[in-house]
């Protein structure tokens, strides 16, 4: 982020979301942005993300600007975030199905048979979503997210909505995939105690 700022439009002119935001996230890093609602923690992901184009300065990835979405980064939202009409299995392998990210029909397979043993998911794989709990369907967003092999891992909150047991147990699981698995990580959360928890640095806005 280069003196990154940010206005949205409303009836009463612009409204600054966020103003001279600089940092950086290094390869492999960690890195939890913290603070209050409304302070613009969602917005600095979603430009990292390609959703939002910054009003004022620049975000580089890679020492390029970004243009749009990407199958370099995956994304895991507040809500599941999951599609209610495919099993398990078939969530997990959605997005091996895409020109952006497509696989052999046999590497497809052995892609999906991967995360749904490291998410605790195989005993599930036909089962739809509704059959899930939170915490469980939260692990399916995670290995869906993983399953393309994005280099980077946006993450806006997605354990806000689990109860603090379950949250504890994502949290550890989140850092047992990243020990295997080794990416970069961008967390926006309320929670510092989770920061803390799971962050190399924390970015507080």
């Amino acid at each position: 982020f280069d003196d990154v700022g940010v206005d949205f439009a409303t009836p009463a002119g612009p409204m600054r979301v966020v103003d001279g935001v600089d940092f950086d996230v290094r390869q492999g890093e960690f890195v939890s942005i913290i603070g209050p609602s409304g302070c613009g923690k969602t917005t600095l992901l979603n430009i990292v993300g390609g959703f939002v184009r910054p009003t004022r300065g620049q975000v580089l990835l890679d020492g390029a600007a970004i243009a749009g979405p990407g199958p370099d980064r995956g994304f895991m939202f507040q809500e599941y975030g999951v599609f209610p009409w495919l099993t398990v299995r078939g969530n997990i392998e959605f997005g091996l199905r895409l020109a952006a990210n497509a696989r052999h029909v046999a590497r497809r397979a052995d892609i999906v048979e991967r995360y749904l043993a490291l998410m605790g998911l195989a005993d599930f794989a036909d089962h739809h979503p509704k059959h899930l709990s939170g915490g469980m369907r939260q692990r399916l967003a995670l290995a869906r997210a993983y399953a393309v092999q994005p280099e980077f891992l946006l993450m806006d909150e997605p354990f806000g909505a689990l109860d603090a047991q379950t949250r504890a147990a994502m949290q550890d699981l989140l850092l047992h995939v990243l020990a295997t698995e080794g990416k970069t990580v961008l967390l926006v959360t309320h929670s510092v105690d989770e920061a803390i928890y799971l962050s190399s640095r924390i970015v507080v806005v």
